[in-house]
């Protein structure tokens, strides 16, 4: 068995009731610096160990009785006070849901309109190049268009002038 002193000699003479305490192990033998002397090995009986628990449980009960006495109300009153509070809890715990749920209801709201809107947007810009595109088509088929007469037309009298000129005239004909 080990055994372990628990103050030290210098501070206990300065200070009787200064006491340097430290961690000892669980068989250790403790002993007080009552004596001044580190020779001296002062044992803690058994009486004076269970003394304080007997101490340790007179203050648990001398804090149970002061809790008591100065405890502001009656258990009855404590617990209703205690549901009263758990429903007003619970109240205002629905109330601020209630008003989430409105103001993510009033995003949401607020969200579809601005989508409607983008939508709405979108179909006029999908118009729009959907009509230009038109435009250009139809002014490309009528350039085309307008090609191909050129082009029939130059056909048509480039065959007037063959026609012309392969057919001797009429004065070319009666001379002999």
């Amino acid at each position: 068995m080990e055994v372990r002193y628990l103050g030290r000699l210098r501070s206990f003479m300065q200070h009787p009731t200064n006491w340097d305490w430290k961690v000892a192990a669980q068989d250790s033998i403790w002993y007080h610096p009552i004596s001044g002397n580190s020779k001296e090995k002062n044992i803690m009986s058994e009486e004076t160990q269970s003394s304080g628990f007997s101490w340790f449980l007179a203050g648990l009960g001398l804090g149970a009785l002061i809790g008591v006495l100065y405890a502001p109300k009656a258990g009855k009153d404590t617990r209703e006070e205690i549901a009263s509070n758990a429903r007003e809890g619970t109240e205002y715990l629905r109330q601020r849901s209630r008003e989430a749920a409105d103001q993510i209801n009033q995003i949401v709201d607020k969200s579809k309109v601005q989508v409607n809107e983008y939508v709405e947007r979108g179909k006029e810009y999908v118009e729009r190049s959907r009509a230009q595109w038109d435009d250009f088509v139809n002014q490309g088929r009528q350039f085309v268009n307008e090609q191909a007469d050129k082009v029939s037309a130059a056909v048509g009298a480039g065959k007037e002038a063959y026609h012309q000129t392969a057919t001797p005239s009429e004065s070319e004909h009666t001379q002999p």
